[in-house]
């Protein structure tokens, strides 16, 4: 399989997906379903390592590329009981990883392929935890399925103090 997009998941009882608006940073060249961090009260895409944490939301569209900052852009909040859908493959090996029976509801990092610009579930990266997986959209031992996960509420600006 390839890599798909990070995506809003089902709506977990909700009669719509919540969505969002702000401004992005300028010159933001990310694709749809990258993952968006605050940068002084301006959306930008997070490192590829996926090792930032207070995560806003996923992008439901691609980064305008203004030179100046300010271009409204639409997100889907990463908020903690909402569901998304990803891949998840192997980090440190892109293009290997399977669905093990253990990814689901462990809780794993996020990566951005260098290549596509697509973000998936990072199964090897257990370092900086960003989501948990909470199912399996594809059988396990199927590479780089699909996965529903949810962001962990310590990595996102919707955690309690």
């Amino acid at each position: 399989m390839a890599l798909v997009a990070i995506r809003p998941g089902p709506k977990d009882g909700l009669c719509a997906t919540p969505s969002g608006n702000s401004t992005e940073s300028a010159t933001q060249t990310f694709k749809l379903g990258a993952v968006l961090i605050n940068n002084a009260g301006r959306l930008e895409e997070a490192a590829a390592a996926g090792t930032a944490i207070n995560v806003v939301g996923v992008s439901e569209e691609a980064g305008a590329n203004n030179a100046a900052a300010g271009a409204d852009i639409r997100f889907t909040p990463a908020l903690p009981h909402l569901s998304f859908e990803a891949s998840i493959d192997d980090g440190d090996a892109e293009g290997t990883g399977v669905i093990a029976q253990a990814d689901l509801y462990a809780e794993h990092g996020l990566r951005r392929n260098a290549a596509t610009g697509k973000w998936f579930v990072n199964k090897t990266d257990t370092v900086n935890k960003r989501v948990v997986v909470t199912k399996l959209v594809d059988a396990v031992d199927t590479l780089q399925g699909k996965v529903q996960f949810k962001f962990l509420p310590e990595g996102t600006v919707y955690s309690s103090p």
